[in-house]
């Protein structure tokens, strides 16, 4: 990130040149349906330099589901480079391998303008280049290459938070009124966990709060026994608490919620680097290795919040809801027997008198269906070469319940020697009724029934719909019927435990499909853990766990489902042959040919190297026609 303050402009997002006629068209729709802004609050402003991230996070947590998202820039939000609305597939690697895809070509394009080229420009680039309307330079293009970032949409995790957080908020709200906080405070949940009680984040923080455990140490009982941030009235007492120490130390709210996330003490170090306590100000100038997109947007994403909390049938429409038949018992140990306190359960509101707080929520769902209850197990003795992923495989568990049982971030390393707590046997089959008292019971959320997406403003380079897959291998449309994809096995051969790295395949891949952690592939290519092999590059590979043909089946169905989902949305028009041109590789080709996929352009050139194929050989070149018309 660059030290210096970046300009941001005023609200909405930049999108690239449209006809006269589609821009009217666009701007009628756009004044019908427009988000509403939050409205201004003495003890939560909303800086005129937020109002672009706040639009943002409306727009995420109400209109983009977790199939869409936005390709865009991490600093500036208003710079959309790629919108899926509908269309990403659930598949984790798949998913991944669609949106690094994305984000390479974007890079791509955004270096070409960097080192200079204007004329001739394909489409995609044309309409990067009108998104920097103002600073279209070569520093401002090279540096958003390196800041692209992609944010998945949250509509139905929203919108079943809403349902959980009627059976939290009366207590909670007593809670920060007794502390003499003010009532908004209590929404923090719906941005940090959509007030689900199990959330665990990669890092170890949990709980309703999301709490970290060294965090958690200071204010709560966290060890092997108990965990109180898994208890409501407990964790609640000591987020009331973090906020009023953090609002002491900061002064203002804006500040003291951020530093929920960053930390009182990197904002104070914000305000002394940057010599204000305006937050809009310090978003615009501070820059911090740790102040990164998440601390930036905490404090936009939750006024966002309070806007779809207060106006949540505008968002929404009328969501359904079933009211609950007992008290809550919130308390969650794991191990040694405990007594839980349990909630009361909010009275019904009458028809026609609405709840007089901020967030105007509905009633809760049941807690009916079957959850899980864990516990302490046996203890373990780490051995040599262990790791939390190896341990919890072995057991039957997984890594987040493993810290969390142990108070560890996920990431922790761990010594031979130490002990650590293992998670009992999962009973299936336990009902909330049924539950002993000394685990966590936690209301299931029912399906949620909205309204229809809001319409958005489509300021994107290119869209897709999908439509029905045809047969992989057969790719018939336009004017060349019956062209066939070249056979995929014929590219993936293993030599010893060795292969070459295919486009767009990753590390962490290899390793899930081997069932190994990725430090052990790390190791066998003598790679940091922030090396990536190249494309092309031979990879070490580690057999113990998979056969080196389950590895291939498992490869080759990557591949299949990448080549799938690719061709729900394009066809092959035709195959055109010219002649490679000095220095031209098959990467520079990609790169040079819009909507055309290295992976795809190498499975037409299987006889032409990645790096550095002889000038004059026969180039391939596939024409890929959108099935979108």
């Amino acid at each position: 990130m660059q030290s210096q303050s970046k300009t941001r402009p005023g609200r909405g997002w930049q999108w690239a040149s449209l006809p006269t006629g589609g821009v009217l068209l666009l701007l009628l729709v756009w004044c019908h349906t427009v988000l509403a802004e939050p409205a201004p609050s003495s003890l939560f402003p909303l800086p005129d330099a937020l109002r672009p991230n706040v639009a943002f996070w409306q727009r995420i947590f109400a209109v983009f589901d977790s199939d869409g998202g936005l390709l865009h820039d991490a600093e500036d939000v208003t710079l959309v480079y790629h919108i899926w609305y509908n269309d990403l597939p659930t598949d984790p690697p798949l998913r991944q391998g669609i949106i690094d895809e994305a984000r390479s070509r974007y890079r791509a394009i955004l270096e070409t303008l960097a080192d200079g080229k204007r004329l001739y420009l394909t489409n995609d680039e044309e309409r990067v280049w009108a998104l920097f309307k103002g600073k279209q330079h070569a520093l401002a293009f090279r540096a958003a290459a390196n800041n692209i970032h992609f944010q998945s949409g949250m509509r139905s995790r929203f919108a079943q938070g809403l349902v959980r957080s009627w059976t939290y908020l009366p207590e909670i709200e007593r809670i920060f009124a007794d502390a003499g906080l003010p009532t908004e405070l209590t929404l923090l949940p719906h941005i940090e966990s959509s007030f689900e009680n199990r959330a665990m984040s990669k890092v170890g923080a949990a709980g309703i709060w999301q709490i970290m455990p060294a965090t958690g140490r200071r204010y709560l009982r966290v060890n092997g026994a108990v965990d109180e941030r898994l208890d409501i009235r407990a964790s609640t007492m000591a987020a009331a608490q973090i906020l009023r120490e953090n609002y002491a130390m900061l002064g203002t709210w804006p500040l003291a919620i951020t530093a929920y996330n960053h930390g009182a003490n990197g904002m104070k170090q914000a305000v002394a680097t940057v010599g204000t306590t305006d937050f809009g100000v310090i978003v615009q100038r501070y820059r911090s290795p740790l102040f990164g997109f998440a601390s930036q947007n905490f404090y936009a994403e939750f006024l966002a919040a309070i806007d779809l909390v207060q106006n949540y049938k505008h968002y929404f429409g009328d969501i359904l809801f079933a009211e609950p038949p007992r008290p809550l018992t919130v308390m969650a140990s794991t191990g040694a027997p405990l007594v839980s306190t349990p909630m009361p359960a909010p009275p019904p509101p009458s028809p026609g008198q609405p709840r007089p707080l901020v967030h105007r929520s509905p009633p809760v769902v049941s807690p009916s269906a079957p959850v899980t209850l864990p516990a302490r197990g046996k203890a373990y003795r780490v051995r040599p070469g262990d790791s939390l992923s190896t341990i919890a495989q072995r057991h039957g568990t997984t890594v987040a319940t493993l810290a969390a049982i142990n108070g560890l971030s996920q990431r922790a390393g761990i010594r031979a020697g130490q002990t650590l707590l293992l998670s009992a046997p999962l009973q299936p089959g336990v009902r909330a009724a049924q539950a002993p008292q000394r685990g966590p019971v936690v209301p299931v959320v029912a399906t949620v029934t909205t309204t229809p997406a809001l319409p958005v403003q489509r300021a994107v380079l290119s869209t897709v719909t999908r439509v029905p897959a045809p047969s992989p291998a057969t790719l018939s449309g336009g004017a060349a019927p019956g062209i066939r994809l070249p056979e995929l096995e014929d590219k993936f051969h293993i030599k010893g435990d060795t292969i070459r790295v295919a486009a767009p395949e990753q590390l962490n891949q290899y390793a899930g499909w081997l069932a190994v952690p990725v430090q052990r592939l790390l190791t066998l290519n003598r790679l940091s853990a922030r090396q990536s092999p190249a494309l092309g590059a031979a990879v070490r590979l580690d057999f113990s766990k998979v056969s080196a043909l389950q590895f291939t089946q498992r490869r080759l169905q990557y591949h299949r489902s990448l080549e799938e989902e690719f061709l729900r949305r394009y066809r092959i028009g035709a195959v055109v042959t010219r002649k490679l041109k000095p220095g031209e590789t098959l990467l520079s080709v990609s790169r040079q040919v819009p909507g055309v996929p290295l992976w795809l352009l190498q499975r037409y050139n299987t006889h032409l190297g990645l790096h550095a194929p002889r000038p004059g050989a026969e180039l391939r070149l596939p024409k890929v026609v959108s099935r979108v018309s």
